[in-house]
Parts: C-alpha cells; structure tokens; sequence
C-alpha cells in the first residue's frame, strides 16, 4: 500500500469521524476549490512535476467501490448495519478474525505506480519518495491556491476545513442534537460511558473505546515502542475472538441506541467528506 493511501486510510478511521466542535475554523475554500473535486487535477500537476524531475508517476484517484450492502451500511439502513455488526462489531478486533476480503466492503483500485516504485533500489526509493512528497506540495499549491508547507499541512488543514465544518452543519443542527440526547441517554442506560453527546463523538464513542483497548494491548506487547507510537498486538484468533465477541455486543447496543440518528447522521457525515476532501484533492 502507498504511503498516501496508508495516510488517507488512518485519516479516514481516525480523523476523520472523530471530530470535534471546537476545532480550529479553517479559512474559506478559495474560488478555485470551492464544490469542486481537484483530485484528478491535483494528479496531474504531480505526474507533471514528476516528470520534469525525471521520474514516472501515472496520476492515480484512488477510487473506492463499495458494495450495495456497504452502501446501504453507510446510508445508516438497520439491518445492513445489524448484519455487518452481528459479525464485525465495530471493525476493531475482527481483523485478528477474519481477512479484509472476507469484510466485504469493497475495493479500491491498485495504485499503478506500485509496479514502478517495487522495482527501485533502495537509494532510488528514497529519491522517489522525496521527489513524491515536493511534487504532490507543489501540485496541490498550484491546484488548490494555498499556502502548504508540506505533505502532513495539507492533510492537516483539509482535517481542519472538515472538522469545523463538521462543528457547524452536524454537530450544531437541532435534529442530530436532540437525536445524539436520545441516543446518549440510551447508551448511559445499558451502562457505557458517555463523556460527550457531540453527534460527532457519539458517531465514534465505542469504536474509539475498543480500539484504544487494542492499543493498549500493543504497548503492553511492545513497551520499548516509541512514544506516540501505535503499536498492533499478536493476537491468535482464538485469543481476539473473546474481544471480538464484548465487541459484538457492544456495536448492538450501540445500533439499538443509535438506530433512529444513523440515517441521519451518515448520509450527511459521508457527504461532507465527499465535499471537502474532494475540494482538497484527496
């Protein structure tokens, strides 16, 4: 897996659904980046740049093709949500259990510069990615008319634009409030702890909570990682099935509770992701 994709993925499973209403509001889109998707612009000012430094690059969108149970999944449907979590829970632990093929999520088509970049020797490698990392600054200074310093500012001020975003059109709209009050009192009752009825921080309350447990379970096996690191545990799958099986429970508990605010929240949570990581050209 590229670098970007690794980046967009941890963004996605961790940033991006864990926001918060006090983030930083970012500066408006310029007019160039506004309601528009500059991915495949922002590609190819990168293979440009690429080239004239003597490299190949094929300007690659990673898109994703999910399939019609995923889709109805992400809409908030009940029993698509029901079906998944019956087996997955909260997609914490079930990697320990099942492959990613068996997920039945989607897939996303091969980046086409792995066969190129495979093939380089090691002083190559490091010369290319270097090259990668100024030519993908350059291409999105030149698309989307911003100041960036490097590759983790960009991601950070299209994190930024999406969490305040976030803050205003969902964690501030009277329906999903009263509908996160709902759904927070119903988890309080079966006994979770619920330190925020945010619709954005419920959207990833017990996620977060299993995934911190994995964590955890990963420093204990590896306590001379380094700090701040995110080191995966060694689980057999008959030692995650136990975790996997609490946290089976708990995406049911979390669905009963949440089943009236999920068609709401999702469909325009996936949205806004859309929209703003689009205009980013991620």
């Amino acid at each position: 897996m590229s670098r970007l994709v690794t980046i967009l993925a941890v963004a996605s499973t961790l940033t991006l659904t864990a926001c918060s209403a006090d983030a930083p509001v970012a500066p408006s889109p310029s007019p160039a980046a506004k309601s528009k998707d500059n991915r495949r612009a922002l590609q190819n000012a990168k293979a440009a740049c690429m080239k004239s430094k003597g490299f190949k690059y094929t300007p690659w969108v990673p898109e994703f093709k999910p399939t019609a149970e995923s889709r109805k999944y992400d809409q908030g449907d009940y029993e698509a949500m029901k079906k998944k979590r019956s087996k997955y829970g909260l997609t914490v632990f079930y990697r320990y259990v099942y492959t990613e093929a068996e997920s039945g999520t989607g897939s996303v088509i091969p980046d086409p510069n792995n066969e190129y970049t495979i093939a380089l020797s090691e002083a190559q490698s490091v010369a290319y990615e270097k090259a990668s990392d100024a030519c993908h600054v350059k291409a999105a200074k030149q698309v989307l008319h911003r100041d960036i310093k490097n590759v983790d500012d960009l991601y950070k001020q299209a994190d930024d634009m999406y969490n305040a975003r976030v803050g205003r059109e969902l964690d501030g709209d009277p329906q999903l409030i009263d509908l996160a009050q709902t759904y927070g009192d119903c988890l309080k009752g079966k006994g979770y702890r619920v330190p925020s009825v945010r619709p954005s921080a419920l959207d990833v309350l017990l996620w977060t909570q299993f995934n911190d447990q994995m964590m955890a379970l990963g420093r204990e096996q590896q306590p001379d990682a380094e700090p701040g690191a995110m080191p995966m545990p060694s689980l057999t799958p008959a030692q995650a099935r136990p975790l996997l099986d609490k946290e089976v429970k708990a995406a049911l508990d979390d669905l009963e509770c949440g089943k009236a605010f999920f068609p709401v929240f999702y469909p325009r949570k996936f949205a806004l992701q859309a929209t703003v990581f689009g205009e980013w050209g991620q």
